[in-house]
């Protein structure tokens, strides 16, 4: 009650209808149709009366067409990845770049996993993929700070970068997981 907010932002549709309920005006940022009824009807009630942020136009368009909003009332901002960052490169810049970022030979085929750490990613099977590769493929992670423990010699966490370099990570890799 205290809070004193201009506008409340959240992917939570309960949150969303709480607060539009006290009064406060709201953005409900949507990433993929309601998977519940339970959402879905609150989606359904209150949708005309918020503002909301789709991750794609195709979502823009099922919103607008299943819950009769104005598209006005539904910003697109793509959850994605800014092509420009990637450039095409020779394979021996490839390879030079794979040995300055993954201090890797360019003999070394480099797999790289950038994302969440969280269970149910995938994150958590690294070590033993990493395990079963062997000593000729680096498995690379950017996020997280530390190999797990009795992880094997050749998996490597880079620890989180600025998004501006994750890019010539991405380009530098053999394989991308």
């Amino acid at each position: 009650v205290k809070f004193k907010a201009d506008c409340l932002y959240s992917r939570d549709i309960g949150i969303i209808l709480l607060y539009r309920w006290l009064g406060y005006r709201v953005v409900y940022e949507m990433h993929k149709p309601f998977e519940t009824r339970h959402g879905q009807w609150i989606f359904k009630k209150i949708a005309a009366k918020i503002k909301i942020v789709a991750i794609s136009e195709a979502l823009q368009r099922y919103v607008v067409a299943e819950y009769n909003v104005l598209s006005k009332n539904v910003l697109v901002a793509h959850d994605g990845v800014a092509l420009q960052d990637f450039v095409l490169v020779s394979a021996a810049d490839r390879a030079r770049r794979k040995t300055d970022l993954f201090k890797a030979s360019a003999a070394v085929t480099v797999i790289l996993y950038a994302g969440s750490l969280q269970t149910g990613k995938g994150a958590e099977m690294l070590p033993a993929l990493a395990g079963q590769l062997g000593a000729s493929v680096l498995v690379a992670v950017l996020g997280g700070d530390s190999a797990p423990a009795g992880s094997p010699p050749n998996l490597v966490y880079l620890g989180h970068k600025p998004s501006v370099e994750v890019a010539g990570y991405l380009s530098a890799a053999d394989l991308l997981i």
